[in-house]
């Protein structure tokens, strides 16, 4: 689980849920984003939360709480990709 900034949230978006430059996807240091949420943090302020592959809690960004408000998902693999 990780937030990112906007630039590397849209680099995932264009690799599948990996860093283009990124090119061992089966690497077990290489996971894949399997969602990405936009979000106003507790300071009002928009962020991006990403989990990936394995994260216990895939999600996590997408539930109210004191510091993820108005959580949006904005991207998750198709289907079989």
């Amino acid at each position: 689980m990780s937030t990112m900034s906007r630039e590397i949230v849209d680099r995932l978006i264009a690799g599948n849920g990996w860093l283009p430059e990124e090119p061992d996807h089966d690497a077990p240091d290489n996971p894949r984003a399997v969602r990405i949420v936009e979000y106003e943090n507790a300071w009002g302020a928009k962020a991006y939360g990403v989990t990936f592959t394995h994260d216990r809690d895939p999600y996590r960004y997408e539930r109210e709480s004191e510091y993820v408000r108005n959580p949006k998902l904005i991207w998750e693999p198709p289907p079989h990709a």
